[in-house]
């Protein structure tokens, strides 16, 4: 799975998607700088709501860990949607779109992805990829466990 300019603008399109479109986020999303700048503004609370909305199998307690946030936090930011999430939320938020619409585009399905997501790899000791979102290593690894399922592999 090689992965072309083409298809990066693609999952950054089905990301943003996922997170409202052009109507939330305020403007298209089209390549890694427009990320940057919205990434630096906070996304707004409305795009947590949409996400949020948008997930088919996902659990609100894996939402609430895979966004490092207590449920109750996330109950509190999805009651004032028009509150900008803090940076650190905003980086964790795109993280998860992005991965949902990677794992989507690969998986075939988003339903499938999300399955993918919450389900237990014995590859990285019985973690699932969803626990994997926080920091750049972990997002590393999801990826290529991700690229290890579309060539076949055992993830």
């Amino acid at each position: 799975m090689t992965e072309t300019k083409a298809d990066t603008a693609a999952d950054i399109r089905r990301a943003a998607g996922l997170l409202g479109g052009p109507t939330v986020l305020g403007h298209p999303l089209r390549e890694w700088l427009d990320v940057h700048e919205i990434l630096l503004q906070g996304l707004p609370g409305t795009a947590l709501q949409h996400f949020v909305d948008s997930l088919i199998v996902t659990t609100s307690a894996a939402i609430s860990e895979a966004l490092g946030m207590s449920r109750r936090t996330l109950q509190r930011r999805l009651n004032i949607p028009e509150m900008t999430l803090r940076r650190k939320q905003s980086e964790r938020l795109w993280t998860f779109a992005y991965i949902v619409a990677k794992a989507t585009t690969a998986l075939g399905s988003q339903e499938r992805a999300e399955n993918w997501m919450t389900t237990p790899r014995a590859s990285v000791r019985g973690l699932r990829p969803i626990d994997l979102l926080a920091s750049p290593v972990e997002i590393d690894i999801v990826e290529n466990l991700l690229e290890r399922a579309c060539w076949g592999w055992p993830a």
